[in-house]
């Protein structure tokens, strides 16, 4: 099929030369194996199917792998729901009602009558998979076909799937979270009913319970609904809840000492894996609805419906409208932005709202701006989740009698020795302390602390001390322990315990993949269970944990928990524990209030409701206070905590820690970054908020490298890299000094485009075969399958090596919850918004373990006579470090905003852009995106309104070009070798599609910046298609002179969808 690979069921096979390292495709390779995306066999790699489709476009054409599919795919029925023969049949169309395209699809493959090869989206594969997988179902009935429909159909929205007919008009609801509804009958008699959570609409709720489980005795397989519009709605149920349904029929009505027993364990009544029940610690006053501090409306205004959001922060309401498209695209861009920089919280005109909400609006706005004359009548349903004495505005829930917070002069520290600890472990003395505080803590009766030690002096060690102490002498009833982290840390608790502890504990894992483990008889056994925040945050997961008698709950990088009112922090709140830890460097991030959502967790009550908390602490900052008051605040804080609140820094407890040195390494732009640069200083100075905030974002890529902004890097050399970048060379001066010591680096960069440049220089100048990159897609445990390596192994692996070498991490996903202090040298390529987050990222190497002086690098881009960008952002992270240092100070405060920039991005009178015209060869070199960009550009300097289609299922054409006399449908081609006539058949296949969709004629046309084979001629010949090859291009941009600008523009406006 393809010399360069081999293909399978389930793998795409390549050969792999490690002894050409400095290939892109060898890179590429070492990634995905590091990742545990791929695995090598006798000098090949392979390549799931899943994982293969996931992959970049730019990834695909290093790996030669055929283009998108962009066509229809459609699903039939075969035969009829109840039938045990019942399939689902893939076809493939030029478009839905077009022509049937005949092939043969092996994974993610498709390979057509032609030879044409396709490879289908991660969507398109996943439904695939699906159909695959419920055709080859052995016991079909009607319940379980219906049930996995279903999930097909999601699948199919997902993809832009087409359903025919009888599979659209299928309604099915299949039922989730099955509660027990109780209600007071006559006398004592207690009437009880399933309550499904997804079934919403109250005529049919009275319809199933009235006329369908009371109406008959029979636990049918499947239940039929009808809506008000007369639309069949069927209902299927699994044998389990079938089995759970009749027995709730048996106790449909039931009064006196049968009732007494099933309200006070309904547990031994029903199956609490089936049923969801009300079997949870005294902090659990209702199972509801979830409801945001957020909340999304519609409302009437001016004859018009609009959409809007209010904001409730217990102190005053605020409400928000979108009234039109100029206020949805600068809410979209604030949401944009906070994605792309890893925020929690979108910022919109002053108003911080969580990105979920913040999706959720966007979603509702867009809906309701297209029919402004009619309000929604669909929103997103809520779903059940415990909800629990939140103590927001009310101090109302103290576990047991609240308590002081223990005072230095009355608590004494008795740090008992972990019997398993492991030979030869020596524990530092601040680690003493730290396990002798939370032993006493447990003593003394009280129900938590929280451990807020600078990164890198050992809090997992001390934890897990403190778990090997107290299960060897205060858990006589072997409950379970549960530590809770994000998914890039799970693996590092596991090892840090096999480290220093004789294992007599079993480390478990439950979540992903694994979260089949989460069951009441599972999480009851005397275990340590780790979990990350998202199963945490999973409303089904959440009933199972809340029922467990915890012996311990531990918190890592406990900031998650960090907002009151979330589903993760509510379910963390929820749970039963003897003692509850909350571990973090950064207790407070974004406001004061973080501290008191951690601590509220730690020991409920302790700070009072969070209105008065608010009030005291958070209010006063608003106000934009001098530092000495907030140094006073802080002050205050810590004295109500009291020692429920543990911090040590390093440089007060590690007294043998090595120096600590900054250098700034300034080099001037090379003219293709200043050009670059300066033409996003314009957009500063003319554009709107929103442009702003995005060519502030581009004016970070341009300074780390001009090819960010739309070129293809790869057949570039090292050395042109270099030139062409300030930072860069900056950069390799550095590394030059450290492999002259032979000692190692870690360098810090967020854009996966910016690590791979890295590596491809590094690897090209200093010769290093492997460079591992952390970028926050590797896998987190062993289990993961086709892991080989996984982010721990790549730390070993880097660090074991002898002499010089080079890391490559993000500061998010790999900057925390490693230790790298085989490196002695930190290199902030990209810098962070947040100094907490830089000095966090710094500390994988400045923490125990080092004995060598540790140097810290910020490589800069400049321009004479003006501040850049670079220096800017330097010299407002230096100016915020020092209060980002207290843990009682709010670091989100000490980030750096757009505000921040204000005045301070501008021109020198002696500065000005020269926009260089661009030659075909300039083309060659562009992403293939932006290369349809550069055909959208010329055409619109031709005269044609352009189109660029969406990224995905283009149905065939890249470009629409419209004109009073003549509309194109363009086909793009991209390539270093001759066309052939495949391009001319999709672009044919789009006629029909596009010409029905603008109900007007189209011409036909193939652009290229290479040249047609023979048969890509004659084809086109024949079917009146007007080739442009790299000739054509060529001339027209000789005589009009075409500007990257130009193409970057054309770009910002291409199409989401047709």
């Amino acid at each position: 099929m393809n010399d360069m690979f081999e293909q399978s069921e389930h793998l795409l096979i390549f050969p792999y030369d490690t002894a050409d390292s400095d290939s892109p495709r060898t890179s590429l390779f070492q990634e995905l194996l590091e990742n545990g995306m791929a695995e090598t066999h006798e000098n090949r790699v392979l390549i799931p199917h899943e994982e293969i489709c996931r992959l970049s476009s730019p990834d695909q054409r290093i790996l030669a792998l055929p283009d998108p599919y962009p066509f229809e795919i459609r699903i039939d029925a075969d035969g009829l729901f109840q039938s045990p023969d019942f399939q689902l049949r893939l076809r493939f169309f030029e478009y839905n009602h077009g022509n049937q395209i005949f092939g043969k699809r092996t994974g993610c493959v498709l390979r057509l009558e032609d030879g044409t090869h396709y490879l289908l989206s991660s969507d398109q594969y996943d439904l695939c998979k699906a159909v695959d997988a419920f055709n080859a179902l052995s016991d079909k009935n009607l319940p379980t076909n219906l049930t996995q429909f279903s999930k097909i159909r999601k699948l199919a929205e997902k993809s832009d799937t087409v359903l025919d007919s009888f599979l659209e008009n299928e309604n099915i609801l299949v039922p989730e979270n099955i509660r027990l509804k109780l209600e007071k009958g006559e006398g004592d008699t207690l009437e009880i009913l399933p309550e499904i959570e997804n079934l919403k609409d109250p005529a049919l709720i009275a319809q199933f319970e009235e006329k369908k489980f009371d109406r008959f005795n029979r636990i049918p397989q499947t239940y039929t609904l009808v809506d008000e519009e007369g639309n069949r709605i069927r209902m299927p149920l699994s044998p389990a809840q079938q089995d759970e349904f009749a027995k709730i029929k048996q106790y449909r009505k039931t009064d006196g000492e049968l009732r007494k027993k099933l309200t006070e364990k309904p547990q031994d009544f029903f199956d609490p894996d089936v049923i969801d029940l009300d079997n949870f610690s005294d902090r659990v006053i209702q199972i509801g609805f979830y409801k945001p501090q957020y909340f999304p409306f519609i409302s009437p205004y001016e004859s018009e419906w609009i959409p809007g959001i209010l904001t409730d922060d217990g102190e005053e309401k605020t409400r928000i409208l979108i009234r039109d498209e100029q206020d949805l695209t600068e809410l979209e861009a604030a949401y944009e932005a906070a994605v792309q920089a890893g925020e929690e919280h979108a910022d919109f005109r002053g108003t911080a709202i969580p990105t979920p909400i913040c999706e959720t609006l966007i979603e509702v706005s867009k809906a309701q701006l297209a029919n402004p004359g009619k309000p929604l009548r669909k929103t997103r349903q809520s779903r059940k989740v415990l909800i629990i004495e939140d103590n927001l505005y009310e101090d109302k829930y103290h576990e047991g009698k609240k308590q002081p917070a223990p005072v230095p002069e009355t608590f004494i520290h008795n740090f008992r020795q972990p019997p398993h600890l492991r030979d030869g472990i020596e524990l530092y003395e601040h680690q003493k302390e730290g396990i002798a505080w939370m032993e006493s803590l447990l003593s003394g009766g009280y129900s938590g602390g929280l451990l807020a030690d600078d990164m890198g002096l050992g809090k997992t060690l001390q934890i897990l001390s403190f778990i090997d102490w107290h299960d060897a002498g205060m858990n006589a009833e072997e409950k379970p322990y549960l530590i809770v982290a994000p998914v890039s840390l799970l693996e590092n608790w596991r090892a840090e315990y096999e480290r220093f502890f004789d294992n007599h504990l079993r480390i478990r894992y439950v979540y992903g993949s694994e979260d089949n483990g989460i069951t009441l008889e599972n999480l009851s056994r005397h275990f340590i269970f780790v979990t990350n925040y998202e199963t945490m945050r999973n409303p089904k997961n959440q009933f199972c944990f809340g029922q467990i008698d915890w012996a311990a709950v531990v918190t890592d990088e406990a900031q998650r928990i960090k907002t009151p009112g979330t589903l993760v922090t509510n379910a963390i709140k929820a749970l039963k524990a003897d003692f509850k830890i909350a571990l973090t460097g950064t207790p407070v991030e974004n406001s004061m209030l973080d501290l008191w959502c951690i601590s509220d967790f730690v020991v409920p009550g302790l700070l009072g409701s969070a209105k008065r908390f608010s009030k005291k602490y958070q209010n006063p900052i608003r106000k934009n206070i001098s530092d000495e008051a907030l140094n006073y605040l802080g002050s205050a804080l810590r004295s109500e905590i009291g020692l429920y609140f543990k911090r040590r820094l390093k440089a007060d407890v590690l007294t043998d820690l090595p120096d600590k040195i900054e250098k700034r390494r300034k080099i001037p732009m090379p003219d293709e970054q200043k050009n670059a640069y300066l033409q996003e200083i314009q957009v500063c100075q003319e554009g709107n908020p929103q442009q702003i905030l995005s060519a502030i974002l581009n004016l970070k890529k341009i300074s780390d490298h001009p090819c960010l902004m739309g070129y293809d890097y790869h057949a570039e050399s090292a050395d042109k890299l270099i030139r062409s970048s300030a930072k860069l060379k900056a950069t390799i001066e550095i590394l030059a000094e450290i492999r002259q010591n032979k000692e190692k680096v870690i360098i810090f960069s967020e854009f996966r485009e910016t690590q791979r440049i890295l590596r491809k220089v590094i690897q090209e100048v200093f010769g290093l075969r492997h460079i591992s990159v952390l970028n926050g897609e590797m896998a987190a445990h062993p289990g993961k399958r086709c892991q080989k390596e996984t982010r721990q192994g790549a730390v070993d692996r880097f660090s074991e090596e002898a002499g010089f070498n080079v890391i490559i991490m993000s500061p998010l996903a790999a900057g925390v919850g490693l230790n790298v202090t085989a490196a002695n040298h930190v290199i902030h390529y990209s810098r962070h918004w947040n100094p907490a987050k830089e000095a966090q990222a710094t500390d994988r190497a400045y923490r125990i373990g080092q004995r060598k002086t540790v140097r810290v690098y910020y490589p800069m881009a400049v321009l004479p006579e003006t501040d850049t960008f670079d220096v800017i952002l330097d010299n407002l992270l230096l100016r915020k470090r020092n209060l980002a240092d207290s843990a009682m100070f709010p670091s989100a405060i000490s980030e750096i905003a757009v505000d921040d920039f204000s005045g301070k991005l501008a021109f020198h009178p002696a500065q000005k852009v020269r926009e260089t015209p661009l030659q075909t060869e300039d083309l060659d070199h562009l992403e293939p995106l932006f290369f349809e960009a550069a055909i959208a550009a010329i055409f619109r300097k031709k005269g044609f309104d352009v189109i660029l289609t969406p990224k995905s299922n283009d149905k065939g054409a890249d470009v629409i070009a419209l004109s009073e006399n003549r509309n194109l449908l363009i086909q793009v081609k991209q390539s270093v070798n001759p066309i052939n006539d495949k391009a001319i058949g999709e672009v044919l296949k789009a006629k029909g599609y596009y010409e029905s969709k603008y109900g007007k004629g189209f011409s036909l046309a193939v652009a290229s910046n290479s040249v047609f084979n023979s048969n890509a001629l004659i084809m086109a010949e024949n079917n009146n298609i007007r080739e442009f090859d790299r000739s054509d291009i060529q001339k027209f941009v000789s005589a009009h002179p075409l500007y990257f600008s130009e193409i970057r523009q054309a770009e910002k406006e291409r199409y989401t969808q047709i």
